[in-house]
């Protein structure tokens, strides 16, 4: 039988606390987790380094086709890095909102329709991230109409192609009711706050719910100073965009579509799959752009 050894018991008498052999705060690290980092260490070599890698692997700006815009642990180990950054998705998301943003003022400088710059200036979003969020939107929809036809014993209707035309058409919409509410300058800067607070959307998202086919999660999550450093990057880039009193009430509206599509995905097994993230981020958009046209149209 091995010997139990009881630290207290075996210390010898007398020894102080701050003998190196016996120390009383001794920190034993995690032999499986590297360092966690604190939210207040923000190098800029490492971020603009992060804000590529995720400029590469969320857009087509970089040449290269998006294969998979959500780290899937499942399929491919995770690095310290592949978990750090993705603090940089809101900035990312910024720059996909400006691309749409001076799409629209371009057209609407060439008097186009509303509608018209609405419609190109979503299809060059899509485009610029490889329609990523669209298929995820797609599988979601078809897999929850799945589950909901092997409840009922009937076969399941295509419902994610409906799902995203439909979503498509109030996107549309919304951004072409932004631009007669206000001005094409209000929907620049709406694009860009909406589409960075998708960013965070998806990163709150993974880091409170735990992946599908994932045995253990607590080192394939968002690290918290990961998270804290993406929260704050989309304030900034909320708040420097929008009014005070609009950009809360868009946050807010987002922050409600995260927590009930959330609870929808996640309502079988609890868990997600890497297509649900993007799922959650184009519903969070839209919520946040429903939130802005709507207080615009009241003012």
């Amino acid at each position: 039988m091995a010997k139990s050894f009881n630290t207290e018991k075996e210390k010898p008498s007398g020894t102080p606390l701050s003998d190196p052999v016996w120390p009383s705060n001794k920190v034993i690290p995690d032999p499986v987790l590297p360092p966690r980092d604190h939210w207040l260490d923000i190098n800029p070599t490492e971020l603009s380094s992060d804000f590529i890698d995720v400029l590469g692997a969320r857009t087509q700006l970089a040449g290269m086709p998006v294969d998979q815009p959500v780290p899937d642990p499942a399929s491919a180990p995770l690095q310290p890095a592949d978990l750090r950054r993705d603090r940089a998705l809101p900035l990312v998301g910024a720059v996909i909102g400006l691309i749409g943003g001076m799409a629209f003022l371009l057209l609407a400088a060439a008097d186009l329709p509303e509608l018209v710059c609405a419609a190109l200036a979503v299809g060059i979003m899509i485009l610029t991230q490889g329609a990523a969020r669209e298929d995820g939107l797609v599988e979601t929809v078809n897999r929850l109409a799945r589950r909901s036809a092997n409840e009922r014993s009937h076969s399941p209707m295509p419902s994610g192609a409906t799902a995203l035309v439909l979503l498509l058409i109030v996107q549309v919409g919304l951004i072409a009711g932004v631009g007669a509410a206000s001005d094409p300058g209000m929907v620049l800067l709406a694009l860009i706050a909406s589409q960075a607070m998708a960013g965070i959307a998806g990163l709150l998202f993974r880091h409170f719910v735990p992946i599908e086919g994932v045995d253990t999660d607590h080192d394939v999550r968002p690290r918290e100073a990961t998270v804290i450093q993406g929260l704050i990057f989309t304030g900034m880039i909320c708040f420097l965009t929008l009014p005070a009193l609009l950009a809360t009430l868009a946050i807010a509206a987002a922050c409600a579509a995260l927590i009930v599509m959330g609870f929808v995905v996640t309502s079988a097994r609890g868990t997600y799959r890497p297509y649900d993230v993007l799922t959650i981020e184009l519903v969070s958009e839209v919520a946040f752009l429903t939130a802005v046209f709507m207080v615009l149209e009241k003012a």
